[in-house]
């Protein structure tokens, strides 16, 4: 089993990302299932607008962080290609995405 594991701080450029991957895959014939929604995590931040007086002032930020799992299917004859295919991942990784491939 192998599991392709994305999240970006933004939403449409990961989804674009997993369309690029579900077609660039089926050149090295190799099919991926998914992509699974993971929970987002949700950071929230205050911040004083004015340290002096006005300290009753304060402007609040939040930062979303999206996940999503792919599973890969791979029949004993794709093995090499799938090798192939994790080189092709790395080296055309967007950047604003985070990348992990797990091997089980």
């Amino acid at each position: 089993m192998i599991f392709i594991k994305l999240q970006s701080y933004n939403s449409r450029l990961i989804n674009n990302y997993i369309k690029f991957l579900k077609k660039e895959a089926s050149l090295f014939n190799i099919v991926l299932e998914g992509p699974v929604f993971l929970p987002k995590n949700t950071k929230r931040f205050t911040v004083i607008r004015s340290p002096h007086v006005f300290s009753k002032s304060k402007e609040q930020f939040e930062l979303k962080v999206f996940k999503y799992l792919l599973k890969v299917n791979i029949s004993k004859n794709s093995k090499l290609n799938f090798k192939f295919f994790q080189k092709f991942l790395i080296n055309n990784i967007i950047s604003g995405i985070g990348l992990k491939i797990t091997i089980k």
